[in-house]
């Protein structure tokens, strides 16, 4: 495993514990197996006893083997994730994401007395997280060791880092999304239906009469990030985009001529001032007369509200904007307030209490998401469409 830390400043014991620990990962030590005796490991290891005693206590220490006095040192099973008889649960979600409250609400209440020990793991992942970063972060977080892991399958994570891990794993969940390109087996993924997401935000535009629609979607990532990330090739935009074709497809209208997507800024939605490109391509949206804005993340609908002053158009009556994930705090804050589509988050929560509470392997199940309406896409009329129309004709 290659990392940027300089070996010569890591204890030679460390350095060889992190190598067993790479070995019995990989099968070629089996749990419940036996390592080789001390006396063997000095002449396999080529160091002293000392050293191989402080590696197998730094090994027992971190819940990789078990010593038994006058029987050997064991490859720890399963049960050794345990505290205290209750199974270990690790959360790889951000805690800090809006969307963690409720999800872990639920999870905790579906599994309230139950034994359980829930440990949420703070997640540094992003765009800017070099591999190497990934590789000291997750090699920590694995050396506590989990019956279950519940992981965001967020676009960013480094999945092909979790398969060296898998085997040590009784259960893995990926939830909300499923950006995951490598194979786990048996893996459960619980996920919010986003192509119904996009579906919802079309049907509901086309209904009260918005035929243009602009989808404010996601940064597209090169193909060498995904590669070494193991992430599909296509995000959760595809398939909201093919939610919004069958709805466009039910109301007979056309579907490539009336949509367009306006790729997401560089950095994210709190770049979206700074990214010429967005503000240029969202500008001309307005110019082009697409009268509704679908925001794949409520954090992005603040630039077309700002657009919108800038056309003197006001939103909810000249324009109608849906936001997705309904982070409250953003809908709220925003004038008028901003209807959003909900992934149900409590819904998600509960099945993977469930997987978790029984023992669920590969299965799938998907959540249907929730329109929350407030303010932002009312009804269109026939004097409001003239009056954009002379406006954008300017």
């Amino acid at each position: 495993m290659q990392t940027t830390v300089n070996k010569k400043t890591i204890p030679k014991y460390l350095q060889l514990s992190a190598r067993l620990k790479k070995d019995i990962r990989e099968g070629i030590y089996q749990r419940g197996g036996q390592l080789p005796t001390a006396r063997e490991l000095t002449t396999l290891l080529g160091v002293s006893y000392l050293t191989v005693s402080n590696v197998l206590q730094a090994l027992e220490k971190e819940g990789y083997v078990k010593r038994i006095h006058g029987k050997g040192t064991f490859v720890t099973e399963p049960a050794a994730a345990k505290v205290q008889d209750k199974k270990k649960i690790g959360y790889i979600i951000d805690i800090h994401a809006k969307i963690f409250a409720k999800l872990f609400s639920s999870i905790s209440e579906t599994l309230n007395g139950q034994p359980v020990y829930n440990v949420p793991l703070p997640v540094p992942f992003g765009s800017g997280t070099s591999m190497a970063d990934g590789e000291l972060w997750l090699e920590k977080v694995m050396k506590n060791r989990y019956n279950s892991l519940v992981v965001y399958g967020d676009r960013h994570f480094p999945y092909q880092l979790l398969s060296r891990y898998f085997s040590e794993i009784d259960q893995l969940n990926i939830i909300i999304f499923d950006s995951c390109a490598v194979h786990f087996p048996r893996v459960n993924r619980i996920l919010a239906d986003v192509e119904k997401v996009g579906y919802l935000a079309a049907k509901r535009f086309l209904k009260n009469g918005w035929r243009k629609m602009a989808v404010l979607s996601l940064q597209h990532l090169d193909d060498s990030y995904r590669h070494r990330y193991g992430i599909v090739s296509d995000d959760y935009s595809k398939l909201v985009m093919d939610g919004i074709a069958r709805a466009y497809n039910e109301f007979g209208e056309d579907f490539f001529k009336l949509v367009r997507v306006v790729s997401g800024p560089h950095g994210g939605p709190a770049g979206g001032d700074k990214d010429i490109n967005f503000v240029r391509d969202l500008r001309q949206s307005f110019k082009d007369g697409c009268d509704a804005y679908f925001a794949l993340g409520d954090s992005r609908a603040p630039a077309v509200y700002k657009m919108a002053e800038e056309f003197n158009l006001k939103v909810g009556k000249d324009i109608a904007v849906l936001g997705f994930l309904n982070d409250s705090a953003t809908c709220e804050l925003l004038k008028p307030k901003l209807s959003s589509i909900s992934i149900n988050e409590a819904e998600i929560g509960r099945f993977t209490a469930l997987a978790i509470q029984e023992n669920w392997k590969n299965r799938k199940v998907m959540i249907d998401p929730e329109l929350i309406i407030r303010e932002s896409d009312g009804v269109r009329t026939r004097k409001d469409i003239e009056i954009v129309n002379a406006l954008t004709s300017v």
